[in-house]
């Protein structure tokens, strides 16, 4: 590794460590047709670099990545438009339990946005038997939007490997600054024993280490009852951190410097920005077919139990 990219890597790491403390403002709420304070629904307009920007990311339970895209295309609008901001499509959703994260980043400055482990559980309390085991994520702005991934997987028989994703990379590639498509980047299972793992996802478009779900229960933290809440410290690991980077060019033409940055990263460096710093250590994982159907209801039971704050936020509104 060159001088030039360890002085980089070592930047990232020590503004990751600075990120921790002051993050994107953001928060979490049902995916309401009125949204949240930051509309991510709202028109962006030309941007340049160190601009606010808003992004939303759809949670969504029950769903496989193949017939999400399908599902988006027969809900039609009065206007004819379609996408996630449409009042028929978020109407859909709501029904079904989905929740919106909602983040002010800025344009051009790398940041990792963590989805906590809470509002990732929340929306399969109530997964139908006859739904997929599986929470979907898909990033948008307006009526542009990124292809479905997993944010968590009880279903090998769709995702291959089981558990909860630790992380994914998100390019927000602009021309003149315009937003014309939010693209997941590919850092492969490299960092989590490769492709064959029992934790590596497999995505539609990309490849992502996740974390046991054993590992994601009170149960098998042998917490008690009684003190079980999943939105404490102790399951900072199963947090699935989004990695957002800008590709392209701003509204004064100038190249966004992110984007190209990353894709020289490989995935144990990219990997290593959040988990290394919060020295997150995975656990050997049984993959079987009954560990994971066992796991996936214990983590829905415990989940039912905690339903009292629909509303947990991630930094502040």
């Amino acid at each position: 590794m060159s001088r030039m990219h360890t002085s980089w890597l070592v930047q990232c790491i020590l503004s990751l460590v600075v990120f921790l403390l002051l993050r994107p403002s953001g928060s979490v709420d049902t995916f309401n047709v009125n949204g949240p304070l930051i509309d991510p629904c709202t028109k962006p307009v030309s941007v340049t670099v160190g601009d606010n920007f808003a992004l939303g990311f759809l949670i969504l339970p029950g769903y496989s990545a193949e017939n999400m895209q399908n599902v988006v295309n027969t809900l039609q609008t009065a206007d004819g438009l379609l996408g996630l901001c449409t009042p028929s499509v978020k109407a859909q959703f709501a029904a079904e339990g989905a929740r919106v994260a909602v983040f002010m980043t800025r344009v051009d400055r790398m940041a990792l946005l963590s989805l906590p482990y809470k509002d990732i559980v929340i929306p399969m309390v109530n997964i139908p038997p006859t739904k997929n085991n599986t929470v979907l994520l898909i990033a948008f702005r307006n009526n542009i939007f990124s292809n479905p991934v997993y944010l968590a997987s009880a279903a090998p028989n769709l995702t291959s490997g089981v558990g909860f994703v630790q992380s994914v990379t998100l390019m927000a590639r602009f021309s003149n600054g315009d937003l014309q498509y939010l693209q997941w980047f590919d850092v492969s299972c490299d960092a989590c024993g490769g492709v064959s793992s029992g934790i590596c996802v497999h995505q539609p478009d990309v490849k992502s280490c996740a974390t046991p779900l054993e590992n994601c229960t009170c149960s098998g933290k042998n917490i008690p009852e009684w003190r079980c809440d999943y939105a404490s410290d102790q399951f900072g690991q199963c947090n699935t951190g989004v990695n957002l980077a800008w590709m392209g060019t701003d509204q004064k033409g100038s190249a966004f410097k992110t984007g190209p940055q990353v894709e020289k990263l490989n995935a144990y460096s990219i990997v290593s920005l959040y988990y290394s710093v919060k020295q997150i250590v995975m656990s050997a994982y049984n993959n079987t077919k009954e560990a994971v159907t066992s796991n996936w209801n214990t983590i829905k039971g415990e989940a039912a139990e905690q339903r009292v704050d629909q509303s947990s936020a991630i930094g502040r509104k």
